[in-house]
């Protein structure tokens, strides 16, 4: 049996309670809710690796400095710290910082506080958090009525809150493996293709979609005289690796044998023991230690200095198209 083929066997459980929670919403059984001002989803059909998070940062950031828009993120506290009686959690960009410093007592999920990160004294910014995502708006309008539109990340099986404008992310190099059918991809305002390359930029029947392509760029130096030692956990690891081996070689350094670049592949949200922390800092001597953005947020401060964070650029082509039809709900 295939890999894709085993995928798909995977998956098609979670496609066909979808389907269901679906129907019942088209029969009206269930009924959507609707907020008083404008809701963008992020999202996609597959099981995360298609880059949302640092999509949702980037349409966020236009969405406030280019169109002065008050903005507001929808998000669920997946594996946080957050008191169930504190939930919705409302945090404005001005309160970030307190969950920033105290990461442990406020741990709030690692995507929220790479979020967070991004928006640190940002007056126009704000989060609200919870599974129950009109709940957490409610709160967030209630606490701020100058909230001038929700973005809702991982949206797209989020069926209780109608959406404005809803956006999927499709990963060109994953198949098989959806949380839903293709089909749905019909339906949404804009499919955005994600981790292109020139090689699918280079084909005509893709010049006119909207996509993005991603580098990665570090935040430390590179010693060249030592091994790398690549730590990812995220929904796509392979991907991060590959990015990583071609931004090294862009930088001229040389990979002598596979031996000099040993990778450690770790589940998609994956929470750092002490013993994965002191056995990756007992090799800092003889590797390089590199990790995603979205671990590193889940590394202690003492012991951040030994990790070398490659950070995601985002480069959108034909964004001129998905702002002009943004436009039309949010102006």
């Amino acid at each position: 049996m295939s890999r894709d083929s085993l995928k798909e066997i995977v998956s098609y459980p979670y496609q066909l309670i979808h389907a269901f929670r679906k129907e019942l919403f088209s029969r009206e059984i269930f009924k959507q809710k609707r907020l008083v001002v404008p809701v963008i989803s992020v999202g996609n059909i597959s099981f995360g690796g298609t880059g949302k998070t640092p999509f949702t940062i980037y349409l966020a950031k236009t969405l406030i400095e280019k169109y002065q828009k008050n903005v507001c993120i929808l998000t669920r506290a997946y594996k946080s710290k957050i008191p169930k009686r504190k939930i919705p959690l409302y945090i404005k960009g001005e309160e970030a910082k307190k969950y920033l410093k105290d990461k442990p007592k406020y741990f709030i999920g690692d995507e929220p506080i790479l979020i967070l990160e991004n928006f640190v004294n940002e007056k126009n910014f704000s989060m609200a958090i919870g599974s129950k995502r009109y709940d957490a708006a409610q709160k967030a309008l209630k606490n701020n009525p100058k909230i001038d539109l929700f973005i809702l990340d991982d949206g797209m099986q989020h069926l209780d809150l109608y959406k404005d404008f809803e956006i999927a992310l499709v990963n060109v190099n994953e198949t098989g493996f959806y949380r839903e059918s293709p089909e749905a991809l019909e339906k949404v305002n804009q499919v955005i293709y994600s981790k292109v390359d020139e090689e699918w930029l280079s084909k005509p029947e893709n010049k006119d979609n909207v996509s993005i392509r991603f580098k990665l760029d570090f935040d430390k130096f590179i010693d060249p005289d030592k091994k790398i030692l690549a730590i990812s956990g995220l929904a796509d690891n392979d991907s991060f690796f590959h990015m990583l081996k071609k931004r090294l070689e862009s930088l001229n350094y040389k990979l002598k044998s596979e031996e000099d670049f040993e990778i450690v592949s770790l589940p998609d949200h994956y929470s750092f023991s002490q013993s994965d922390i002191d056995h990756f800092i007992k090799k800092q001597n003889e590797f390089n230690l590199i990790c995603t953005a979205k671990d590193y947020v889940k590394i202690s401060e003492a012991y951040k200095e030994y990790f070398i964070v490659a950070e995601l650029e985002l480069e959108l082509h034909n964004e001129f198209d998905l702002f002009k039809n943004i436009e039309d709900v949010i102006l």
